[in-house]
């Protein structure tokens, strides 16, 4: 050794090899969707003829068929959960339209959620892991599910135990609905590989739910009015419908604006332009403005290149080719104000709103730690408000929070959206796969449509229509997880200098 040395030759340490970092397709591991979806083709076969048949089925059959695919899927979850995620994802959003009724309190909702509950803990012992593993942004959901719940006590205090029990049991018990399918969906996903997968159920399950906008929307063309004319999809409201359009508008927009030069991605260009124009049937300002904010947050955190060419295409729009703009967005946003003889005011759903909102901050005043109560305000609005309203929601989902569950609740509320924004944004910046920093991207934009959309609504009280945005939180968990787990690799590139990435 000592004369090698002497003779000039330096010996290479051996280098340790670098690993590349996976594609997005052996992240998403292919062949489980392929097995997932292989097992959806049967629930769809069943539920068709109801879709497409104006008689439909007997109730027998479908009852029947409907159970022995839910046997399926009880004995595929005890392998694994994800078909039982997939179903969920595809079932929740058209509950309100497929109740699947079969005794009072026994419903198609409450099946998904018991098998939910129950694999949960199964998958738990099996893992041996905790019932409440500690995923970012489950102690904010904490906070802010027991705060929200305690407002069922709060009512009781404030009018008593028979206001719970007999005018608004099932509103309170929907709206525990959605912390059981979020930490349901958080500790039953295994890690940031099958949390890519159930981002891409969410997507299939946004693509049904459209198709079914689209059906409605075309039987209700030509119609003489437009309260006539209003798509209300499968939540049966239109302003909750757009809201739902919008949490999952904010996916696709956000693939197609990860790379927006590549030709395969234009293949998504049609189904956000189909969404766009049923977002557009809805007839709801407040889901116009959304999309707006979310498109803008989407294109700002992209780039400032993709900013400059936005604003110089929606100027071109608004300037030089106005008749591009759709009549429908004119004629809605127009209502906003109507002209009155001498001046112009504000149009009376917006004045209503506006007395809403000021008995609502009273409210919140007089109780600011507790509120009065779930579902409270429509038994009290009688007392704040300066003329009688028959509304009894404070189309306001932060006044809804801070009335009725007390400022401590909103900003728990908040802390929520807050996570939601931000791994988001760690994500896109940090992630080492195209599809999760796609999914980060939709992350920032989802927080701010959101925001922006329940300041003139509560578009997340009811769960066929938040069920996405919750799950989508657990999701961005779970990919946060995988950054922050230290489990990164490093890609050479062609200058020798290297490249974080993420590896399972």
């Amino acid at each position: 050794m000592s004369s090698i040395a002497s003779s000039g030759v330096r010996l290479k340490r051996p280098q340790e090899p670098l690993l590349e970092v996976p594609d997005d397709a052996s992240l998403l591991d292919v062949d489980e969707i392929k097995y997932t979806l292989k097992f959806l083709m049967w629930p769809a076969l069943v539920l068709s003829p109801t879709i497409f048949m104006e008689g439909g089925v007997p109730k027998l059959l479908l009852y029947g068929g409907g159970a022995l695919i839910g046997l399926m899927l009880i004995i595929r979850s005890f392998r694994s959960p994800e078909t039982l995620l997939a179903v969920s994802l595809l079932y929740i959003p058209l509950a309100r339209i497929f109740p699947a009724t079969i005794v009072p309190g026994i419903n198609g909702t409450n099946i998904v959620l018991l098998m939910l509950l129950f694999f949960w803990l199964v998958h738990a012992v099996k893992r041996k892991q905790p019932l409440l593993r500690p995923i970012p942004g489950s102690r904010p959901m904490i906070l802010w599910g027991v705060l929200s719940a305690l407002s069922g006590l709060t009512v009781i205090f404030y009018i008593g135990l028979s206001y719970l029990l007999f005018y608004v049991p099932l509103e309170y018990k929907a709206w525990i609905d959605q912390f059981i399918v979020y930490f349901a969906v958080l500790n039953l996903i295994v890690d940031g590989r099958m949390a890519r997968r159930v981002a891409v159920y969410l997507l299939l399950g946004s693509l049904v739910v459209l198709m079914f906008g689209v059906k409605e929307m075309l039987e209700k063309q030509g119609l003489d009015s437009m309260e006539k004319s209003r798509v209300i999809g499968p939540q049966v409201q239109p302003n909750d419908f757009g809201a739902f359009l919008v949490y999952a508008g904010c996916i696709v927009a956000s693939i197609l604006a990860y790379r927006p030069f590549e030709i395969k991605r234009w293949l998504l260009l049609p189904w956000l332009g189909v969404l766009v124009k049923v977002l557009l049937a809805t007839f709801s300002r407040g889901a116009y403005l959304a999309f707006g904010a979310a498109l803008a947050a989407i294109t700002w955190f992209r780039g400032l290149r993709y900013v400059f060419l936005a604003v110089v295409a929606v100027m071109v729009v608004f300037t030089a080719l106005p008749e591009l703009i759709p009549d429908s967005l004119r004629d809605r946003m127009a209502q906003t104000t109507v002209q009155g003889s001498h001046s112009e005011r504000i149009d009376a759903s917006s004045q209503t709103r506006l007395i809403l909102w000021d008995a609502a901050l009273e409210i919140t005043a007089e109780s600011p730690f507790f509120g009065k109560g779930f579902k409270s305000f429509q038994y009290f609005k009688g007392r704040y408000t300066a003329v009688e309203v028959h509304e009894s929601d404070t189309h306001n989902m932060f006044l809804f929070v801070s009335s009725q569950m007390g400022i401590p609740a909103l900003i728990a509320f908040l802390s929520c959206l807050a996570c939601l924004f931000g791994f988001g944004y760690v994500i896109w910046r940090k992630a080492g796969d195209g599809f999760a920093k796609s999914l980060g991207l939709a992350g920032t934009g989802m927080a701010c449509a959101v925001v922006v959309i329940n300041m003139f609504g509560s578009r997340m009280v009811n769960i066929e229509v938040c069920v996405y945005v919750w799950v989508y939180l657990a999701i961005l968990g779970h990919l946060f997880a995988e950054l922050k787990s230290g489990r990164v690799i490093r890609k050479p590139t062609v200058a020798g200098h290297v490249r974080r990435g993420t590896h399972e």
